[in-house]
């Protein structure tokens, strides 16, 4: 165990936005000879967009350098989601999961294909502790059991934007598990596009406790009408005066 590399890393879990940390974070890997320090660095460097576009391509390409040489041991398990598959001729190539990076952390995750294992191997990644977004593109079980077992796996991710978009046979079901979830307190986006919810899901989300903390609610291409619409529209701008994308955008076939 290195108390230096944890107390940094336990330091950046709860200040993730602190440059001097990752700075400080970055020098240490350095010294240490692990080129995730300079990785870090670079992605820095990156954030400044003021510079030389010349400046900007030889900071790029040499952080793309180290990514593609590095990724797969920073990965650990998580790997094999990554890496495409062997396919024979016809077939496409599938990605289980796409992953970007900021400052040397796993930024955002979409899930394609496997959910359960990748969310399971994600727990794992010791470089997932900065974790800002999961997309859930892989459908998820119609069988409420599964799927209430499944969502409650992902209180071990400290992601703070959930993406649960085109899960219809799932509707109301998926809102109130969701809400009774501990990382439903931490969110500040929910997209659930396309999920069958009704007006039964629109009011349990508008009577959430934590629903104050959501900065941007996407319900669009769901069965809402204009009752659910006004009780969300209540909690939106009555107390916190919330952006609620897409939610004008239901079935009036419905109201």
């Amino acid at each position: 165990m290195n108390s230096t590399r944890d107390a940094l890393e336990s330091a950046l879990v709860a200040e993730p936005e602190n440059i001097a940390l990752h700075s400080a974070y970055a020098d240490y890997l350095i010294e240490e000879g692990d080129p995730r320090g300079d990785y870090i660095r670079l992605q820095l460097e990156l954030e400044d967009r003021n510079q030389p576009v010349e400046r900007l391509r030889e900071l790029e390409q040499r952080a793309y350098e180290i990514r593609q040489e590095c990724e797969h041991e920073w990965l650990g398990q998580l790997a094999e989601f990554v890496i495409r598959e062997r396919v024979t001729v016809g077939q496409m190539a599938q990605e289980h999961i796409a992953i970007t990076w900021k400052r040397g952390w796993i930024e955002s995750v979409t899930v394609y294909w496997e959910y359960e294992r990748c969310v399971a191997e994600l727990v794992q990644c010791r470089y997932a502790r900065l974790l800002q977004t999961l997309e859930m593109s892989s459908q998820l079980s119609s069988s409420p059991r599964v799927s209430r077992k499944f969502i409650r796996s992902l209180d071990q991710l400290p992601f703070r934007e959930l993406k649960l978009d085109d899960h219809p046979t799932l509707g109301d079901a998926l809102v109130t598990t969701l809400t009774r979830r501990p990382f439903f307190k931490r969110l500040k986006s929910l997209s659930l596009r396309n999920c069958g919810i009704t007006d039964e899901g629109a009011t349990t989300l508008a009577t959430a406790l934590a629903v104050h903390k959501l900065a941007v609610l996407d319900l669009s291409d769901n069965y809402i009408t204009a009752i659910g619409l006004d009780a969300l529209k209540r909690v939106g701008h009555e107390k916190v005066g919330h952006q609620f994308l897409g939610l004008g955008e239901f079935n009036e076939d419905y109201i």
